[in-house]
């Protein structure tokens, strides 16, 4: 088959084609028609379409194509022609069928992209996610036969077997015709309605610019309803602006774009329809492309026309407005070279129609200020706080959404553009919609494109429709210098270097700017003059020296000058530190000032360009001079207390060193601490005599001793002196203390108690109060600070050992069930407490069952959630668990809960049966045995008969509920009125039985109002099948409070059974024929009296735990005869 022969055939096909359209649009022009008539005559032309594909397949042999494809067009829904046969034979090949019969289907594809055929294409893009759409950033299909789906298809035969479109080549530019977008209706007010497309293929070997595209109206169509033309691209990216048709018919559409060798590019010729189309509805014209403008030879046949449309200005399609957004400026504004994230411009866009949804697909704005490219950098457009880049062509961005953004009806969206400055002294920014179709909106049920409209504030008619506030860039400023609150007012020392003597807050906008000279005053009070300053620096907040150090000048005041100093954008604390020399002293101050307008030469680094300086002075806090300080007091902690022989690493004192008012740091190199003996004792009972300090500042008990004391900064000293008084102790810091200024530092004298102290032996410890037992000097300047240490520590009196007492704890249960052979349960929390005087480690521990022999198995012993003895139950029940040296140690002032758990025997009826009693308790003194930490003496509780409650143990225990659901609460005269549900449940393995023979009962109370008239009414009692309980049980209607008991002799004889692990529900019924009466009320519930639920298991025993399983009386709901 030759090329020519299948030209010919689709010629002939095209011409018939073109006859039925024809007619079709003349007979349009005669009158308006109705939506159904177009629709019904769209219906027609689409099936003769397919009529004549069909012929066209018998032409060539019919069948579906087999073998591969090179598909090279885009397609999407409503094109004609181009590949789309193709593609629906590849769709159905690759099991993605387009139709199951009829067109579409094996065998009978037709050359229509019709919906059956977006179908399949997102099936099959869906399932090739990872290569179709994940490159382009999407997640599901949508239809559009684009490149990555073009790409892949090939990839996945390669190749071609006819039907494969030829690219012309040539030496320039060639014009072809693409798919066509099938003939339709061209709404009122829609937007980019296409036309015609064509392919442009640059076969130059080098790249060509193409201009513009010269297109021409056609057909029996006004002008005017056209409002404007466009030219969009592959990717349906408006190209320039929309051009009105001129008087012979033209608008030359698109903006200059470059097209690289070898490249081929398909653009569409789309019309802006005119807002109404009452004058021209029924006419038919086409758009046709004329002329490709440019200096490259162009090869192709033109004219190439597409679709010819209709008319219609009846069918509703959906309307958006825009309006300016909530985060616009509204308002002209000045920004620094610098300013980051500016919100230039906000568009809000509404549904504002009732048709349909509409798809918001780009945003282009005009960049109309005259900053240029360079001068602003970063900008995006922001939707819901996503943000997207745009397509910048000159001072045109273009903001594409993606596969667009759904606004629902009635709502709305904004669209904020954002940025940096980065350049443009003296330019202005302005991003500005230039015309209402500048924003692409399409219906999502029609799918026409839509025209925004004005939505006031800030749209009008003119344009550029929306005309965005300027921004004027300006360069870098002094925005202010002021006092800064990072050096407040303070004690300054003399003879010491970098002292600060005052802050400044230095706020620049927009670009770094240099100043060359920075004047600054020192206001002196007292006695020195400005030459007795020195080495004065200016210091940033990192440290950074900025300029200096220099020396003051004058004489009742200090004159500074720094020379050339950069600040960076931002805020700046600019610190002024000095050297006082001796001729400073007490009370005398200092005061900085600066006047920034005094200042010389500040240009901005960026732009050159002179920054004009703030004229207000600037004063920092006044820097008083003072000497170095301290103070040293001895704290009333730790308080007074009892301690062992023996006692090692013992604090005994506590003090602070305060540098409150001091002139500069102070460093602390040796401390006097006495030990004062008021009764009895000797100076050498103590040993190991440490200093220990909190350096870090912090509240954190991160010593070795659990203290916040961290840091030893003075060796073991020994005391010496026997009798009583004071026993003086001079130690020399191996670690220097330093105390910065107007803060304070906490030690610790840490020692030994030797194990040869006598108990009532008496010390207490502090720092010797004589002036100069603190020996400390100024950080900086060395110069002596005079300390007189002020305080005394507590007394610590030596005892012979401490002592535990033993109690039950008031955590421990009270008397409960519990079951046989099971895990383990909790029967008892005892309390061990000790005195302050030492620590007590628990070695063991040694309990006795007061309850029914041989009931417990195991006893299992827990402290803070875990397990550290187990001891196994003798004959008589008594078992002793041995503890390892630490597992249990009870703090000296406090406390220890150590929780006792049993595993239970089984019950077998002969050693131990249902009702055995447990009762666990620590019998006699010695049954706990402890050692003092520190003493090393043995030290037992004296505590004896210490009982825990006495527990019941059973192999089924049974609780209750009620449940109300299904129960209503209005009374109403029945035989059987449902009063309550109760939901017994059996946490045992065993049965749990209510039956009359084994003299098992429920007794149950009611409360009940009447008229006054005694009546006697039945109860009756059902289990959840239905079986009659029991049925004989009568109540008077108006006795009030009456107690009833369910013995369980109903019809059903085998009375209630609840399996282990299960719960049987049992119903209350009551004949209330005889509370007929408004306001007659009746209310059942449960006493937790003993007697009041007597159970059996397997049938055995009459077990009487009415007050646990009724436990706090249990209630059902009131019911009411509503008035």
């Amino acid at each position: 088959m030759t090329q020519t022969l299948t030209t010919n055939k689709v010629a002939a096909a095209a011409i018939g084609l073109a006859m039925v359209f024809t007619s079709f649009g003349f007979a349009s022009t005669a009158s308006a028609q109705s939506v159904d008539d177009l629709a019904a005559q769209i219906a027609s032309l689409l099936a003769t379409i397919t009529s004549l594909q069909a012929q066209l397949a018998g032409m060539t042999g019919g069948g579906a194509m087999t073998g591969s494809y090179n598909f090279t067009l885009n397609h999407e829904m409503g094109d004609e022609g181009g590949e789309v046969m193709d593609m629906q034979k590849f769709m159905n090949a690759q099991g993605f069928a387009v139709s199951a019969t009829g067109a579409g289907s094996p065998g009978n594809e037709t050359s229509y992209f019709g919906s059956r055929t977006k179908q399949a294409v997102v099936a099959w893009q869906n399932a090739n996610a990872a290569a179709v759409l994940t490159p382009v950033g999407l997640t599901s299909g949508t239809g559009y036969w684009g490149p990555s789906s073009r790409a892949h298809a090939n990839s996945m035969g390669g190749g071609t077997t006819g039907g494969t479109t030829t690219v012309p080549t040539g030496t320039g530019v060639t014009v072809s015709a693409a798919a066509q977008p099938a003939n339709g209706i061209s709404v009122e007010g829609a937007a980019r309605v296409p036309y015609t497309k064509f392919v442009l293929t640059n076969n130059s070997g080098v790249a060509q610019t193409i201009s513009s595209v010269t297109v021409e109206r056609g057909g029996l169509l006004n002008n005017l309803a056209i409002a404007g033309v466009v030219l969009l691209d592959q990717n349906g990216m408006q190209l320039g602006n929309a051009r009105v048709l001129n008087s012979v018919n033209q608008a030359t559409v698109g903006t200059p774009m470059t097209l690289n060798a070898g490249a081929s590019m398909t653009f569409t010729v789309a019309a802006n329809m005119n807002a109404s189309l009452d004058l021209y509805a029924g006419e038919v014209g086409f758009l046709s492309v004329v002329a490709i403008n440019t200096s490259a030879t162009v090869a192709g046949s033109l004219p190439i026309t597409g679709a010819s449309h209709t008319n219609n200005a009846t069918l509703a399609i959906g309307s958006v407005t825009a309006q300016r957004g909530v985060e616009d400026p509204a308002a002209a504004a000045s920004k620094e070279i610098g300013t980051t994230g500016y919100t230039f411009t906000s568009v809000k866009l509404t549904n504002s129609g009732s048709a349909e949804d509409v798809r918001l697909h780009s945003i282009r704005f005009d960049q109309a200020g005259s900053a240029s490219g360079t001068d602003i950098v970063n900008v995006m457009a922001y939707v819901d706080g996503v943000a997207y880049a745009p397509v910048i062509d000159g001072d045109v961005y273009t903001f594409a959404f993606g596969s667009g953004i759904i606004i629902k009806e009635g709502l709305s969206k904004e669209v904020v553009v954002k940025g940096d400055i980065s350049g443009g002294t003296n330019r202005t920014i302005s991003f500005d919609v230039y015309k209402y179709t500048d924003i692409s909106v399409s219906g999502e049920t029609y799918g026409y494109g839509l025209t925004a409209t004005d939505g006031g504030a800030g749209f009008d008619s003119t344009t550029p429709v929306y005309d965005a506030s300027d921004v004027t860039i300006t360069a870098g400023t002094f925005n202010s210098v002021s006092k800064s609150s990072a050096a407040p007012a303070a004690n300054i020392a003399i003879q010491t270097s970098d002292q600060i003597l005052g802050a400044f807050t230095v706020d620049i906008k927009g670009e770094s700017i240099t100043v060359q000279t920075i004047t600054m005053v020192a206001t002196i009070a007292g006695g020195p003059v400005g030459t007795d300053l020195d080495n004065v620096t200016l210091v940033n907040q990192n440290g950074v020296v900025l300029a200096g150090p220099v020396d003051a000048s004058g004489d009742a005041t200090g004159d500074l000058s720094f020379a050339s100093v950069t600040f960076p954008t931002g805020v700046t604390t600019l610190y002024v530190k000095g050297y006082l020399d001796s001729t400073f002293g007490a009370a005398d101050t200092i005061i900085m000032s600066t006047t920034p307008s005094n200042w010389s030469d500040a240009t901005g680094d960026t732009t050159g360009d002179t920054v004009t300086l703030p004229s207000s002075t600037a004063t920092a806090n006044t820097m008083t001079v003072q000497a170095a300080t301290l103070s040293a007091t001895t704290l009333t902690q730790p308080a007074a207390r009892s301690i062992v022989p023996g006692t090692v690493d013992m604090v005994w004192a506590t003090a602070s060193l305060d540098a409150a008012n001091s002139g500069e740091d102070v460093r602390v190199t040796s401390i006097v601490i006495e030990d004062t003996i008021t009764t009895a004792g000797e100076g050498t009972e103590i040993d190991n005599v440490e200093i220990w300090a909190n350096l870090s500042g912090g509240a954190t008990n991160d010593s070795v001793r659990g203290d916040v004391y961290e840091t030893q900064v003075a060796d073991a000293e020994q005391l010496a002196g026997s009798g009583t008084g004071d026993h003086l102790l001079t130690i020399g810091l191996e670690t220097h203390i330093v105390v910065a200024k107007n803060t304070a530092v906490g030690i610790a004298i840490v020692a030994d108690l030797s194990s040869s102290a006598s108990a009532s032996d008496e010390h207490r410890f502090s720092i010797d109060t004589d002036s100069g037992d603190v020996t400390a000097v100024g950080a900086v300047s060395g110069t002596s600070v005079t300390v007189v240490p002020t305080g005394a520590g507590q007394i610590m009196t030596v005892a012979a050992a401490g002592d535990v007492t033993l109690t039950v704890d008031s955590s421990s249960p009270d008397a409960m069930r519990i079951l046989d052979a099971t895990t383990q349960q909790t029967v008892a929390v005892f309390r061990l407490a000790a005195n302050n005087v030492e620590d007590v480690n628990i070695d063991s521990m040694k309990v006795t069952s007061d309850g029914t022999d041989n009931a417990v198995g195991s006893y299992h012993f827990w402290v803070g959630g875990v397990e550290i003895g187990t001891g196994v139950a003798g004959g008589q029940d008594t078992a002793e668990a041995f503890f390892s040296n630490g597992a249990i140690v009870v703090p000296a002032d406090g406390y220890i809960l150590v929780t006792v758990k049993v595993i239970m025997n089984p019950i077998d009826g002969t050693q131990v049966s249902n009702g055995a009693t447990v009762v666990t308790t620590i019998a006699a003194s010695g049954d706990v045995d402890g050692t003092g930490v520190d003493s090393g003496t043995a030290i037992d509780p004296n505590d004896v008969s210490v009982d825990a409650a006495t527990h019941t143990m059973y192999e089924a225990i049974a609780t209750v509920v009620l449940d109300n659901t299904g129960i209503s609460t209005t009374l109403v005269s029945s035989v059987n009125h449902l009063l309550a549900k109760l939901v017994i449940t059996n946490t045992g393995d065993q049965d749990i039985t209510l039956n009359n023979a084994d003299g098992n009962v429920i007794i149950a109370q009611l409360n009940i109002v009447g008229d006054g008239v005694s009546a006697i009414d039945t109860f009756t009692v059902k289990d959840q099948d239905g079986n009659v309980l029991d049925s004989d049980e009568v109540v008077d209607t108006d006795a009030g409070a009456q107690q009833i008991t369910f013995d369980l002799d109903g019809a059903y004889t085998a009375g209630l059974t609840i399996a282990g692990g299960t719960s049987e529900t049992v119903y209350f019924y009551l004949d209330t024929s005889d509370l007929p009466d408004d306001g007659d009320t009746a209310q059942l519930w449960f006493d937790d009296a003993t007697t009041d639920f007597t159970y059996g298991i397997d049938s055995t025993g009459d077990f009487q735990e009415g007050d646990e399983v009724f436990q706090g009386d249990i209630f059902g709901p009131a019911h009411v005869n509503p008035s």
